[in-house]
């Protein structure tokens, strides 16, 4: 597993504890994603040799949902945050830069990914004011435009790591 797949689920925790206003928590898991995914060496190499902790940010408890990650592929964690919302809502986090308050107000709306809410947007709604609105379809736009531009870099991405599997 790469490095940036590691820290891809702990940016994932970071966000969800910040939806629940658990901010410590949120700027712990989010510290500890930038340590992962900007350190040079592997991090699999580091948790082989059990010295996770010599990461700034990661103390007993990331190292072992990192520990998780590495062994299962996944992290319950994100499951039991996640509890009602689909996960399509990290699309919404991972794809646009909507704003705290909007991805609120949209869970509490039942509003879990792009589809719904091009559909809400054509709609009156009287949770959102007329800027949010505007910013709200201007994310839509922009995940649109972006939507092409990711298939193609995925696919790209996709072949490299089948040639650097093959060099392993």
């Amino acid at each position: 597993m790469f490095d940036f797949e590691i820290a891809r689920y702990l940016y994932r925790v970071a966000f969800l504890h910040k939806l629940y206003n658990n901010i410590h928590k949120s700027k712990a898991y989010f510290k500890a994603a930038m340590a992962v995914d900007g350190y040079s060496t592997d991090i699999e190499k580091l948790y082989h040799e059990g010295k996770l902790q010599s990461l700034p940010s990661i103390g007993a408890s990331i190292e072992k949902k990192i520990n998780e990650i590495i062994e299962t592929g996944n992290l319950k964690l994100i499951d039991e945050l996640l509890g009602d919302i689909p996960i399509s809502i990290f699309d919404f986090y991972e794809y646009s830069s909507i704003k705290d308050k909007q991805f609120k107000i949209l869970i509490n709306n039942k509003i879990f990914n792009f589809t719904q809410l091009s559909n809400i947007l054509n709609q009156y709604v009287t949770y959102l004011s007329l800027l949010e609105i505007e910013e709200l379809n201007r994310e839509l736009k922009n995940y649109k435009s972006r939507r092409f531009q990711y298939a193609q870099v995925y696919e790209l991405a996709s072949e490299l790591l089948l040639l650097l599997k093959k060099k392993e």
